[in-house]
């Protein structure tokens, strides 16, 4: 008789694609070492952003709920803290309420393990189903709501309760460049998604020549409206536009690309010559891994950027531009076009991690066999 695949839950934070992105990294290697085991992710993210990224052959689930409150966004740049608060209170009252769908849902599928990015949720459910719980972070929301206290004290008491919340876990994953060292936390180094097309392949489906090059601007998986295009029409560069856009679209030297577009986001990072835009973990770190420069803006009302400004500074592959600067298109021909020389090769912490959680795994339930039968 065949053993029943064991089922890891994988709950993704939707604050931005960063938690997302590294997931799909660590699913792909995990599966790369044992194709038995299945996954559920549970995520707001859509369907489509799953299948884009992972392997054809992982068998998984996708079940779509909001899995954490982070800040509630107004735009890529802005947030709601009173809003914020007033969801976090409600949440921390009965961190499990409504869940009941999903418990039983994972419990039908014999979850064995439990992984959270950043998910204080996924870290609930897994002492509700009785299973070992690995949490993956560069940050936690305790971390980031600490010098927002000030602004409302009611953070004090939801930090508290988080921290307490996120050092329960069995496994603790600290992906570089992370916020705060954790005594109990396995540091490792940055997690990103692998390139798949050479830039050529991905300027072609641009309609660019191999020669051309071009500037990529995005802010992020959360919708915002561009305010620079008629400036960056006017430019003698190429730019393509990550956005809401309802389909692929060329006008002249500017190609706006929808989020939902089957081009691999790091092979449009290295096809390019450099990155202007938001900075979070995900593009930030795919910048670094193909050796682009990333000319960002920085969040002062948001905690981890300081963190990943002096991680892009130290590494030497960008710059800061202001939020002003970049609306206004000022950035345009302050651009250096000469290439990085940087030539060392990079390291991906997918496949620590991948190992890390794999031995958890198998200390508690058993791993499933490698070896199939005739």
């Amino acid at each position: 008789m065949k053993e029943v695949p064991q089922t890891i839950a994988y709950f993704v934070s939707s604050h931005g694609l960063g938690h997302a992105t590294r997931s799909v990294a660590i699913i792909n290697e995990i599966h790369s070492g044992n194709k038995k085991f299945k996954f559920i992710i549970v995520s707001n993210l859509p369907d489509l952003f799953w299948t884009n990224n992972l392997q054809a052959s992982v068998d998984f689930k996708n079940y779509q709920i909001r899995t954490d409150i982070g800040l509630v966004q107004t735009d890529s740049f802005h947030f709601d803290l009173d809003e914020t608060v007033s969801l976090l209170e409600k949440y921390l009252d009965d961190p499990t309420n409504g869940l009941k769908n999903l418990f039983d849902f994972l419990l039908k599928n014999e979850t064995c393990h439990v992984i959270c990015d950043i998910s204080p949720i996924g870290i609930q459910v897994a002492k509700l189903l009785q299973v070992k719980c690995t949490l993956v972070e560069n940050f936690t929301w305790d971390w980031i709501y600490e010098p927002l206290i000030k602004k409302n004290k009611k953070l004090y008491a939801i930090s508290k309760r988080l921290k307490n919340i996120y050092d329960s876990v069995d496994l603790r994953i600290q992906v570089k460049p992370f916020c705060e060292l954790h005594p109990d936390g396995i540091q490792i180094e940055p997690i990103h998604r692998p390139f798949k097309k050479p830039p050529r392949v991905i300027k072609a489906q641009l309609g660019l020549d191999e020669g051309q090059n071009f500037v990529l601007v995005s802010t992020g998986g959360i919708e915002y409206q561009y305010k620079c295009l008629n400036n960056l029409r006017n430019s003698e560069q190429n730019f393509v536009i990550c956005g809401h856009f309802p389909k692929m679209e060329t006008n002249g030297n500017v190609v706006l690309l929808p989020m939902n577009s089957s081009l691999h986001f790091p092979d449009l990072v290295r096809a390019s010559n450099q990155v202007v835009g938001k900075v979070g973990y995900g593009t930030m770190i795919e910048c670094w891994a193909a050796n682009k420069k990333m000319h960002g803006i920085f969040r002062d009302d948001f905690r981890e950027s300081e963190v990943l400004k002096e991680f892009i500074i130290a590494e030497g592959f960008g710059s800061e531009i202001t939020l002003d600067q970049f609306n206004s298109g000022d950035w345009i021909n302050d651009l250096d076009q000469t290439e990085l020389s940087v030539t060392k090769s990079k390291t991906n912490g997918n496949r620590i991690a991948a190992q890390e959680i794999t031995e958890q795994i198998s200390l508690g339930f058993g791993m499933p066999s490698n070896n199939e039968e005739p």
